[in-house]
Order: structure tokens, then C-alpha cells, then sequence
């Protein structure tokens, strides 16, 4: 027989159990979705992309000579690898056109909670040139215009940001079609060479970049300098802050000039608009950190 004691056990019971589902839903939507492509190439969004449009892309791509763009998903894979909390990747990046090759790469990509690490290695099957060699975050424009952007510049560096025959880990987005600004090489160029001598005291400095809401036809570039953090504050995209282990060089341009509909946090291994040749023993890495401000998953396997 029920009793009203057993009912009122049966209805908190039953209460509980909706609120527990009720607050793992709420969890499980809170979630940001990681979208491994086969490429390497990682995606991060609310929900699963579908064909949809990343507010955030990370990927490894370069720009040949005549600033010809090559972007991560056209690589060929040789293998993709579980790792703890996430994949090995380990390929070739095509670079066409004369003086043309292919770039060997593994990447490594880690969720932990709301950061994920991702790390890589490049280099050369044999001597190439190129415009541009780097690791770009492209934001959609759309969700990112009007975002506040807060940079840790290193003035003087702790480490010299290439060393011979190992460039310095350098990250950001490279997702467009187009000749970085004069100006952006040229403090490429300006990056110092590696010295025997123990490196001078880190001297940093908070630089703020607001992106446009207006298209930018001639200032494309916002911002180019050796950093150590950039913090992204977005009402309509997706929050972020990128860390690296060292002063690395980075750009941030608004691409959509060239219709790429996308901003770019570009950190930059090589860059120059007559190009520059990559030797056969050049190994270059990089290795950044993006922490949001909600837990990570990777998409379900199709």
C-alpha cells in the first residue's frame, strides 16, 4: 500500500534524479566541441560543426612564393595517433609553384579542461622557399568584430626568438590569401639572432587591440611584436587567452580584404615578401596554449 510517507520518499526521489539530468545537461551544453579534422586542423565551437562555420580555427598553414596561401586541410596524412587526452598528427603540407616542396610535420594536440595545448615540429623534405610559414587562429569575423584583444609584448626577450637552426615557437592564424604588410615583415626581420650570452632581464608591456568593425583596406595589420599572452574578450564569439613558453612572434591582421571573412592571431615562424628558403635541416617548433573559458571535448568520431 503506498502510503503518503513512501509517496513523498517516491516524489523527492524522483525530483532529485530531474535535477541531477537537468544540471548534467547543463554541464554537457556548457561544453566547447574540438572538431579534429583528419588534416589536423582543429575547430572549436559550441556545438558540434555539422558543416557549419567555426567561430575559431586553429591550423598549421604556409604561403608560397607570391604569397600563394596553403592551408592545413590540404595536407597529406600519414597517420593520426591517440594520445592521452588527445592525437598525434604526423604529415606532409605541399607547397606549390616554383621553388616548391613539401613540408614534413607532426602535431600533437592535448584538451585539458578548458585549455588545449598543441605543439608542433616542421621541416622540409628537401630546401623550399616561402612567404610564410606559421600557426594561425582564424576568428569569424562576424562574432569577433568589436572583440577587445590584450597583449603581454615583450620588449626585451628572456630567449632570442630564433635560434640557429630552430627558429622560436611562434604561433597565429594565416588563414587569407594575401602579402602580409610591409610593416609586419619588417619587424620579422628585426627579430634578434640567437647569442652565446646570457639573454637580457623580459621587459613587458599590456598592448590593447580593439578589431574593426570596418573592413581595413590599408592598416591590415593591428598589431606585430614578440609576446607572451594574448587575452581575446568577445561578447558574440568565443572568449580565449593564448599562452606560449616563450617571447614568440606573433601578428594580428584583419584578413577580410582578401575575403576571407576572418581575423588572424598569427604566430609567425618565417615571414617575408620576397620569400625565404628553408633548409633541409631546419627543424622549426612551436607551442602554444588556449584556454577558454569552458571545459573542452573532442566531437564524437563519425
Amino acid at each position: 500500500m503506498l502510503t503518503l510517507a513512501r509517496w513523498q520518499v517516491l516524489c523527492a526521489t524522483v525530483i532529485l534524479g530531474i535535477t541531477v539530468f537537468a544540471a548534467s545537461a547543463a554541464m554537457a551544453a556548457d561544453e566547447l566541441v574540438v572538431t579534429a579534422q583528419d588534416s589536423g586542423r582543429l575547430c572549436v565551437s559550441k556545438a558540434p560543426l555539422e558543416g557549419g562555420k567555426a567561430p575559431l580555427v586553429l591550423e598549421l598553414n604556409a604561403h608560397a612564393l607570391q604569397w600563394a596561401v596553403v592551408k592545413q586541410d590540404k595536407a597529406e596524412m600519414a597517420e593520426r595517433t591517440p594520445v592521452d587526452g588527445g592525437f598525434t598528427y604526423r604529415g606532409a603540407l605541399p607547397i606549390a609553384g616554383e621553388k616548391g616542396g613539401q613540408l614534413n610535420f607532426e602535431e600533437q594536440v592535448v584538451l585539458a579542461g578548458e585549455t588545449l595545448k598543441a605543439s608542433y615540429m616542421i621541416q622540409p623534405e628537401a630546401a623550399l622557399s616561402v612567404c610564410g610559414l606559421q600557426i594561425s587562429a582564424s576568428l569569424d569575423a562576424d562574432l569577433y568584430k568589436g572583440a577587445t584583444i590584450t597583449v603581454t609584448q615583450v620588449e626585451a626577450p628572456a630567449e632570442p626568438a630564433a635560434a640557429a637552426g630552430e627558429p622560436a615557437a611562434g604561433d597565429a592564424a594565416a588563414a587569407a590569401e594575401e602579402p602580409a604588410a610591409e610593416d609586419a615583415a619588417a619587424s620579422a626581420e628585426e627579430r634578434p639572432a640567437a647569442e652565446d650570452a646570457a639573454a637580457p632581464a623580459e621587459v613587458a608591456k599590456l598592448v590593447t587591440v580593439t578589431l574593426p568593425e570596418e573592413v581595413q583596406q590599408e592598416k591590415v595589420v593591428l598589431f606585430a611584436g614578440l609576446v607572451r599572452k594574448i587575452e581575446v574578450v568577445t561578447a558574440d564569439g568565443l572568449p580565449f587567452t593564448i599562452t606560449v613558453p616563450k617571447p614568440t612572434f606573433f601578428v594580428i591582421q584583419d584578413v577580410r580584404k582578401w575575403d576571407s571573412a576572418t581575423f588572424e592571431i598569427r604566430l609567425a615562424l618565417e615571414m617575408k615578401d620576397e620569400g625565404v628558403e628553408l633548409p633541409a635541416d631546419k627543424a622549426y617548433k612551436a607551442a602554444l596554449a588556449l584556454k577558454f573559458g569552458a571545459p573542452l571535448a573532442f566531437a564524437a568520431a563519425e
